[in-house]
Formats: C-alpha cells, structure tokens, sequence
C-alpha cells in the first residue's frame, strides 16, 4: 500500500512538475550519500534534503532545506561539498557546473565560521 502511494505521488510530481520533477527525484539519492559523508566529515548527524534544482544556462542551483545551515560550515566545506555535488551529479547532468547552493533561503557562501582558536 505504502509503494503504491508512493508511486502515485511520484507520478503526480512528475506530471505537475515535468523535468523539473524528474530532476529533483534524480537528485534525491546525492542528498542521502552527501547526508552521510558531511556526518562522517563533521560528526553532525543530519539528513539532507533537496527542494528544488533549478537549471540557469549551464548551472543548476540547489536549494536544500535548512538542515544543510546545521553543519559547522568553512571554505574548505563549501569547496569540498562543491566538487562531491559535481562529482555526484547524473550522467545527464555531468555538463552543468554546480551553481548557487542555498539552506533554505540563505547562500551556502554566507554560512562559513570562523574557526576557534585556543590563543589563551
């Protein structure tokens, strides 16, 4: 019963949504592998999840809910999570260069920390 729904709501999103639909559910299964390799990176436990990709030209936009906002974020993050997001993107898709990446409405490039120093 719960495959059946799930199979219904599929086609409803790719119905309503067309590409935009099958790109998101295309996109579902880097969100679960990157979930848990920033948990292996950062010891955060947290689940990923891509609302919407939108494609600009040759650039797709990722827009993840706020769980991404929850890991502690540098530069060296963001360059990492950049090239593991290229790096994991669909056959289909390996030509598009990784865009603007949000945390609900917030630029993944305003998220960075400083690092903590013991200077004292």
């Amino acid at each position: 019963m719960k495959r059946t729904f799930a199979c219904v709501v599929f086609l409803l999103t790719f119905i309503l949504c067309g590409a935009q639909g099958r790109l998101l559910y295309e996109m579902k299964p880097i969100a679960d592998t990157l979930s848990a390799h920033m948990t292996k990176r950062t010891s955060v436990v947290c689940k990923l999840q891509v609302k919407t990709v939108l494609k600009r030209g040759n650039e797709l936009d990722f827009y993840f809910t706020q769980s991404l906002g929850d890991f502690p974020w540098s530069e060296e993050n963001i360059e990492w999570f950049r090239k593991e997001l290229k790096d994991r993107l669909p056959k289909a898709y390996s030509e598009y260069e990784i865009g603007d990446i949000y945390s609900k409405n917030v630029n993944l490039s305003d998220l960075p920390t400083a690092a903590l120093h013991n200077n004292g």
